[in-house]
């Protein structure tokens, strides 16, 4: 059984935004009986991290740090890791009582680990991902082969992931589709909120300086107002 802890990462010693406060308020009201963990520069040794996640954290792109960090908790100590801008709708407890872990589809090609994901002590996939940062170099040109969802679908494509954003399970990892932990549409906006659904990430990377906040944001909206068709070519040119 997955512990009943929720951990999640503020790197950087900025204050919790009141959206972060919010999201977490949810966790205590629909997971009351659960331990909730911060881990911050007080209790994760960034030092002990392989040269990737150290320099990112020097350039202060929290996000990477997180992404590694996350990981390595849960892989250490078990328990539910979720993005501070998750929100939770509903209970975790039947996820957790009945899988070793769980990961979630962030849209038809992707899984990614911060939308929220569980598992036991020692999960062995979940040491594979953190076995792929041991040989990635830093470069701030190349950064965007290296976030959390590539990591994440990669190690599970090895593994057999059928890209399709179905329910599946490999290697005792249940992975699941969009309704489940992302129902909002990155790229539209959209919801798709059904009976399965557990949280809802909000996108609001309150991790980020202003100013690189605010232009994921502009990107989002502009990509909002766009037809769906053709933001889908976009991003299969980018790809």
């Amino acid at each position: 059984m997955i512990p009943k802890v929720i951990n999640y990462c503020w790197f950087g010693g900025s204050e919790l935004p009141s959206s972060v406060k919010k999201c977490i308020s949810s966790w205590e009201h629909y997971c009351p009986n659960y331990k909730i963990i911060k881990w911050d520069e007080n209790n994760f040794n960034v030092n002990n991290t392989p040269n990737f996640i150290r320099e990112a954290y020097k350039n202060k792109k929290w996000a990477f740090v997180s992404d590694y960090a996350r990981l390595k908790i849960v892989y250490e100590h078990g328990g539910v890791y979720l993005d501070t801008d998750v929100e939770l709708i509903s209970n975790l407890d039947k996820m957790l009582n009945e899988n070793q872990a769980y990961m979630g589809f962030e849209d038809e090609d992707k899984i990614n680990s911060g939308l929220g994901f569980g598992a036991e002590r020692k999960n062995p996939i979940i040491r594979e991902m953190l076995q792929e940062y041991e040989s990635i170099v830093y470069n701030e040109n190349n950064l965007k082969k290296y976030t959390c969802p590539y990591i994440n679908t990669k190690i599970l494509k090895k593994h057999g992931l059928i890209l399709n954003n179905s329910m599946q399970v490999i290697d005792n990892i249940r992975i699941l589709p969009t309704e489940y932990l992302c129902p909002q549409n990155m790229y539209t906006g959209k919801r798709k909120i059904t009976s399965n659904t557990l949280s809802i990430h909000h996108y609001t990377a309150s991790w980020l300086p202003k100013s690189e906040s605010t232009r994921m944001h502009l990107s989002m909206m502009i990509k909002r107002i766009l037809p769906t068709k053709l933001v889908q070519k976009i991003r299969s040119l980018k790809r």
